[in-house]
């Protein structure tokens, strides 16, 4: 994902590195037009750039609402079909950033505590 990654390099100076990342509903959208392996590339660049991620990664059934929200609005949607991973998009988002060497900092939803927001989706801090 060159253009994004030397968006960030523009920003920071090559090889520098940021405290903190952290990445909401730009998830989804950079999923929906990347496809899976350029937007896990991507989240990986971004991993191997900061100390700590925070990232809200949106489930399945957000990626069909944005759909119907543009069909709505008479834009073109994405062609979901091309997805591999949405079924377990969050589980394969966490995976990815723990590979890249990150702890969870808060283990707060296994205690039952702050698992999901009031929208349903995790926010996770590595």
């Amino acid at each position: 994902v060159p253009f994004l990654s030397a968006a960030l390099d523009a920003g920071l100076g090559r090889g520098r590195r940021v405290t903190l990342v952290s990445v909401f509903s730009t998830t989804m959208w950079l999923h929906m037009h990347l496809g899976d392996a350029a937007f896990y590339a991507w989240l990986g660049y971004v991993c191997s750039r900061a100390d700590h991620v925070l990232i809200e990664p949106q489930p399945k059934r957000c990626y069909t609402a944005a759909n119907k929200r543009l069909r709505k609005m008479g834009r073109p949607q994405v062609d979901l079909r091309g997805l591999k991973e949405l079924e377990g998009v969050e589980s394969r988002i966490e995976e990815t950033v723990l590979k890249s060497g990150f702890e969870k900092v808060s283990r707060a939803e296994e205690a039952g505590e702050g698992k999901r927001t009031e929208w349903g989706r995790k926010i996770m801090l590595f």
